[in-house]
């Protein structure tokens, strides 16, 4: 036996595990590539939107976008939004990681899906009605500041997504999500996405002047690339970069999969379902699956919790999600697919009574080691994923 050190909230936790059939799955090794950000926080272009005429709209505290590095680096003096999309608030400690233990000191909005007063700019070819929040017009100038990863029905995060779904209005929202449902939607992917185009459709009906800084964040919090110019070139840029360090070949899936939902990924049950998509990807059908996440704000945004609980059979959520869509329902058809082919378990915050109403069941780590050791002795191969949330397992070999 050997042991490793499995990553827990902001902490960690020591687990022993198998020499032998055990693997770590992890983003690749790449050199930092921070020096290229201080080159575009200095030119005249990104001068140009760092003063009190421009309003600079950032991720809110579930992306490991280093907002904070930009904001100081580059002197920014912007009326600031969080892009909370159709998330909660963020709370004091996710405020302080986005802006520095002095955010109160600046000029802050937080968006509000649901604010009424959104403004309709018109409607996309797939019939989304393009609402933003109405602060956006308020300003000369908009620079998203984003992080570009793999995102499990949009293809990539980062650019477009600062403005749709990031300050949109509720029904802007669920009428893109609804595509999740569509052909062509898939991870690491953007041309023939149906979200994607839908995103970008949306923000070409915005009339104002933008400016879209993506960086590729790795695993340490290193910056691995910066990309600057305009939303669709630089996403489609950073987007090349993403897709060679988050995604990983995978020469066979797993009997058992240990899966990771990082800080700040792990901030509740609802964001931590993309290290669970993750892991499905690496686990054959049958096996087991443990996720590990602090889910620090516990369940999240309840529609896809309310959706599972509600129905008696994992078929039933589905055949509801896909003909009653409403947002959140996509999380819970994910959910119910991953859930009827793989057993689920969790390491978190979250209190047995919590998941078992969602075929969810809690485990803790003398348990987890108990059950690797059964695995392992039966010559069963164990996968561990320290960054689930990103690492994309790419064509696997399907095991027998």
């Amino acid at each position: 036996m050997e042991t490793i050190e499995v990553p827990y909230g902001k902490s960690h936790f020591t687990l022993r595990v198998p020499e032998k059939g055990f693997e770590v799955l992890s983003c690749s090794e790449l050199p930092p590539g921070g020096d290229h950000l201080a080159e575009i926080l200095h030119t005249r272009e990104f001068r140009r939107y760092a003063d009190k005429t421009t309003l600079c709209i950032v991720n809110d505290g579930t992306r490991p976008t280093k907002t904070l590095d930009v904001i100081e680096q580059g002197g920014l003096e912007c009326q600031y939004i969080v892009a909370t999309g159709a998330h909660a608030p963020p709370t004091e400690d996710e405020l302080i990681y986005i802006f520095g233990s002095e955010f109160r000191q600046k000029r802050i909005l937080i968006h509000d899906a649901r604010d009424s007063t959104s403004k309709l700019v018109g409607v996309t070819t797939r019939q989304t009605p393009v609402k933003f929040n109405r602060s956006i017009f308020q300003y000369k100038r908009i620079l998203i500041i984003g992080s570009v990863e793999p995102h499990y029905f949009a293809g990539f995060s980062g650019g477009r997504k600062g403005l749709l779904p990031g300050v949109s209005a509720f029904e802007t929202i669920e009428k893109n999500h609804s595509h999740y449902f569509s052909p062509g939607v898939a991870s690491l992917k953007l041309k023939g996405n149906p979200v994607h185009e839908d995103m970008v459709e949306g923000v070409d009906l915005l009339d104002i002047p933008i400016l879209s800084l993506n960086l590729v964040v790795g695993k340490h919090s290193e910056i691995l690339g910066a990309f600057c110019g305009s939303l669709e070139d630089c996403l489609s840029e950073a987007a090349e970069l993403a897709s060679y360090y988050y995604s990983v070949d995978l020469d066979q899936q797993a009997d058992m999969v240990i899966a990771c939902a990082p800080f700040p990924m792990d901030a509740d049950l609802y964001q931590t379902q993309k290290a669970l998509v993750n892991a499905a990807r690496a686990c054959r059908i049958g096996g087991k699956i443990v996720l590990i996440s602090q889910c620090r704000n516990g369940i999240g945004p309840r529609s896809f919790y309310d959706l599972m609980t509600a129905h008696d059979t994992l078929d039933d959520v589905l055949a509801y999600a896909k003909e009653n869509y409403r947002l959140g329902h996509h999380k819970a058809a994910s959910f119910a697919e991953i859930l009827l082919q793989h057993q689920v378990s969790i390491i978190s915050d979250l209190s047995p009574e919590e998941l078992l109403p969602i075929r969810m069941h809690a485990t803790t780590p003398p348990d987890l080691e108990q059950t690797i050791a059964v695995v392992g002795d039966n010559g069963g191969t164990i996968l561990h994923m320290p960054e689930a949330s990103l690492t994309v397992p790419r064509a696997p070999i399907v095991a027998n």
